[in-house]
């Protein structure tokens, strides 16, 4: 029987193996060969049209499976009785522009008709690809032979400048060796870390800082470099990160620069994702959050300092490359703003602190605490959740009003930000327990 996951799986380590990245202006250094075949690289995902069994269906290196549907029955009479896996990309067409692989993923939700499937290679059974000239929407990559670089270069001018095509797949046909070949990306980053000679950089996230890549000085001089680690201002965090050996200091995200790289990749040969670090920076420190997919800069070099820029977010990663979904979605801390306490002079202790999460249906939060040492259970706890700022207050109020009476003297305020008189008082949501 046919393992097809793990034929898939090995295929991916294979090709990561034998696939190199190559910047467009060193095309004139590729090995010298009898010639080339060069493929025009479609923006979409990988996935594998299967046939074993009779049956027809598609794959993705992560497992999902797509079957029934217009594209995969006409597939499927094309296919003879041998077993047979063809990897390709899976891709929505436009009408102007090339594709783009954040396309797809919507597609695949709500209109799996209008997707198309460009097959590259042979994975599983025999060398020919079968004829899909009249199966709509399943086509060969577009491949030519190029006898030398020149050809090559031009090729890349045609296809990929012009947007055509997201790059070029470039294999040597006397060794075998191939190459990927990308217009280079530039992405602006926070500085929120340094060393002697380094930097990590992080991009704004859900009110987070998520950690992207360390760098080295770059393409900086050494008055460019000292005037950059000058600007720099140290912050507390829990977080450490080190480059090349040496650790790294968190320093206030206020600082952007621009990097170049070649490629970004969210995920790692077997399709599981690329994670990095979530942080939540306040008053001037770091807490960790969690792990989330991103991706990899692939050669990221220092380009320049952005003086111009206050932020970037990862939108600049999110229009080149589809990311893996985090899961339950991403979380911030809590933001405390508003606090109140009240005590009497037997030791008697009443509190109230609001939150705000930022996050619905429990965006607006209140916690209150009732100490007693007379009291068998002395402590007790209560949280009420409001459907708005309104609402929040509304419970802040209800609660003094029951609990804060004669005798009960305050001791440290942080008032609630001002809210509207407007609307309704009473809290859109409450639970109590």
């Amino acid at each position: 029987m046919i393992d097809v996951k793990a034929l898939i799986r090995q295929y991916r380590r294979q090709v990561a193996k034998r696939m190199a990245v190559l910047r467009p202006r060193f095309i004139p250094s590729l090995s010298h060969g009898p010639c080339y075949m060069v493929s025009g690289k479609i923006d979409g995902e990988l996935w594998f049209l299967c046939h074993i069994n009779g049956e027809t269906w598609f794959e993705s290196p992560s497992g999902r499976g797509m079957v029934g549907g217009q594209m995969v029955e006409k597939a499927a009479k094309c296919f003879g009785e041998a077993d047979q896996i063809l990897a390709g990309e899976l891709y929505v067409p436009r009408e102007e522009g090339r594709p783009r692989v954040h396309d797809v993923t919507r597609t695949l939700r709500s209109n799996r008709d209008a997707l198309c499937f460009a097959i590259f290679d042979v994975v599983h059974g025999p060398e020919t690809i079968p004829d899909f000239r009249k199966t709509e929407g399943i086509t060969k990559a577009p491949a030519v032979f190029a006898q030398d670089q020149e050809g090559i270069a031009e090729l890349f001018k045609n296809w990929v400048e012009t947007d055509r095509f997201e790059g070029l797949v470039v294999t040597h046909m006397a060794n075998g060796r191939r190459w990927k070949i990308k217009k280079e990306l530039h992405i602006d980053a926070v500085v929120i870390g340094a060393g002697d000679t380094s930097l990590l950089l992080g991009l704004q996230r859900d009110g987070c800082y998520q950690v992207l890549t360390t760098v080295g000085r770059g393409k900086l001089s050494d008055a460019e470099w000292a005037g950059l680690l000058s600007q720099l201002q140290p912050a507390e965090s829990e977080f450490h990160s080190a480059h090349k050996g040496r650790s790294l200091s968190m320093v206030r995200p206020e600082l952007v620069v621009e990097i170049r790289v070649n490629d970004v990749i969210p995920e790692l040969a077997d399709g599981a994702p690329i994670m990095r670090t979530m942080l939540y920076y306040q008053d001037s420190a770091y807490r960790r959050v969690r792990m989330v997919p991103l991706v990899s800069p692939i050669h990221a070099v220092l380009m320049r300092v952005r003086p111009d820029k206050e932020g970037a977010d990862i939108t600049q990663v999110t229009r080149i490359v589809r990311i893996h979904e985090p899961k339950n979605g991403v979380f911030r801390p809590a933001q405390q703003i508003g606090r109140e306490v009240y005590v009497k002079n037997t030791g008697m202790v009443r509190k109230w602190v609001t939150y705000e999460t930022g996050h619905k249906p429990c965006r607006w939060v209140l916690c209150t605490t009732d100490y007693s040492p007379k009291r068998a259970k002395r402590l007790q706890t209560k949280i009420a959740v409001a459907g708005s700022l309104e609402g929040l207050g509304f419970l802040v109020d209800q609660w003094k009003s029951n609990n804060v009476k004669k005798g009960w003297c305050p001791r440290g305020t942080v008032p609630l930000p001002s809210r509207s008189t407007t609307g309704s008082s009473a809290p859109a949501l409450v639970h109590l327990k």
